[in-house]
């Protein structure tokens, strides 16, 4: 893909409806970036949805002056819960900026409505509505070695064969196509836990070298936004059973051979830096490919057991949450294949 095939540039040509419309709008983005949205499909539908009742996503954050705005990005149709109204609250009430940008696929258009709050009964409702235009810079295109058409494919295929194809392809476009912010970061999931609210955020991934996981320092800027607003983060990995960048992500959680191997383990981002650790990232983990980034270390120990993949525990999350889960030794509890 190259920059005059670009569908930021072509939108109103894209027929959501059509598988290869919607593979075209993916694959602007490099391969890593698709198999984390299979990461993030798989950590739904394994560790999500069999824990919690009320679960909200579609959200997005960007940096505004020295804090954050947030965006609530949905589909025309979606209907507002009580949970994503109480997620409206919490930010407006924290005097963070949030807005709700809702997409119509059928003009691909982006409606925008500030989210504010009635003084007297607090009833949510929004103001300052008004057409979302496309961005005049997207974020531009990664490097060619990062877009491998082969694993793109498999990630695509992944996504067509559980019925996310076309959300994912509109979450990407909308994000890559309209959103007019130098950076922006997805939180996967935001659930009720009681009386609170519990922000997730997964990633597939193996260790340091150092035996760390770590962190991009912006997504843990955006972590301790959320949390100084009073918001729990955790942070859930998605372990690779293989120290290698050349094997498809999708192949570790499809392959029979690296069954039982990868594991879902959980660590509150308050551990984030805990050691004051930190590890310059290949350049290939950034959005672009192209980046140097920094990263913060969470110790190994400070992560917690909630499943193996293909066969989570069906309460990991909630155990985790209870304080119940078990807590890694060591790397050395992480399986390897071989």
């Amino acid at each position: 893909m190259n920059a005059a095939t670009d569908p930021c540039h072509g939108i109103d040509t894209l027929n959501l409806s059509v598988d290869g419309d919607c593979e075209t709008i993916l694959k602007r983005d490099k391969h890593a970036r698709l198999e984390g949205l299979c990461a993030e499909l798989l950590f739904y539908e394994e560790l999500i949805r069999p824990s919690f009742t009320e679960c909200s996503v579609g959200w997005w954050i960007a940096p505004h002056g020295n804090t954050y705005k947030v965006a609530h990005i949905i589909e025309e149709g979606h209907v507002i819960s009580s949970l994503d109204e109480d997620i409206y609250r919490h930010f407006v009430r924290n005097h963070t900026r949030a807005v709700r940008l809702t997409f119509n696929a059928f003009r691909k258009s982006l409606l925008r409505e500030q989210i504010a709050l009635r003084e007297m009964d607090d009833v949510l409702y929004s103001r300052r509505s008004g057409q979302q235009p496309h961005t005049d810079s997207p974020p531009k295109l990664s490097n060619s070695t990062e877009r491998n058409v082969e694993r793109a494919n498999k990630a695509i295929a992944f996504l067509r064969d559980r019925g996310a194809l076309r959300p994912s392809a509109i979450a990407r476009l909308v994000a890559n196509c309209f959103v007019h912010a130098r950076a922006l970061w997805d939180i996967d999931a935001i659930v009720r836990y009681g009386d609170r609210l519990v922000a997730f955020e997964a990633k597939q991934k193996y260790p340091s070298r150092k035996g760390a996981m770590g962190i991009n320092q912006g997504l843990s800027n955006v972590f301790r936004f959320l949390n100084s607003s009073g918001m729990q983060v955790v942070h859930v990995v998605l372990t690779k059973p293989v120290w290698d960048t050349e094997t498809s992500a999708i192949d570790f959680m499809t392959a029979d051979k690296y069954s039982d191997k990868s594991l879902w383990i959980a660590s509150d981002s308050s551990n984030i830096g805990r050691r004051g650790r930190t590890t310059s990232a290949p350049a290939r983990t950034s959005f672009d490919g192209s980046t140097k980034l920094m990263t913060d270390d969470i110790e190994i120990t400070d992560f917690h057991h909630v499943g193996i993949q293909g066969r989570p525990i069906g309460r990991g999350l909630l155990e985790f949450l209870e304080g119940k889960a078990r807590s890694l030794l060591n790397v050395e509890e992480i399986p390897k294949v071989g």
